[in-house]
């Protein structure tokens, strides 16, 4: 998913959008933990894990970079 967010087009864009949705309630699915929505999850991350905070943070900024996005993408991957 990470490499279609690149086509620049309105799929591109889409994807981009799915992947850091997707993405945060994967983290606690895969880690076996609940996912209770972006507020407590963003919560929990800023407590818990602070690198994955900042990484989301950076990466939901409107106009973000793809590096911003892969860079969540890969420490959530990296943690597992």
């Amino acid at each position: 998913m990470s490499l279609r967010m690149r086509r620049g087009d309105i799929e591109g864009d889409f994807r981009r959008a799915w992947l850091l949705t997707a993405l945060l309630e994967d983290y606690f699915s895969i880690r076996g933990m609940w996912y209770q929505g972006p507020r407590k999850s963003f919560q929990w991350l800023r407590q818990h894990d602070a690198p994955m905070y900042r990484a989301f943070e950076e990466a939901l900024k409107p106009g973000a970079s793809f590096d911003a996005i892969d860079e969540v993408v890969a420490l959530a991957v990296d943690r597992l």
